[in-house]
């Protein structure tokens, strides 16, 4: 079973669905300041990025 997710912080997305998924982040929910995401796909870390939030 092919197991995927984006994790941002202490939060994990699981993405269940083949194929090109998507995720939506409401800005207004997080904390203004640098976060760093990342995709892990079966275990493996595939991309991490920054996102930044400001007030």
């Amino acid at each position: 079973m092919s197991v995927s997710c984006i994790c941002v912080l202490n939060l994990s997305l699981s993405i269940t669905t083949k194929g090109e998924s998507f995720v939506i982040l409401k800005a207004n929910e997080l904390y203004a300041g640098l976060f760093v995401y990342t995709l892990v796909a079966d275990g493996n870390i595939i991309d991490s990025k920054r996102m930044v939030i400001v007030e």
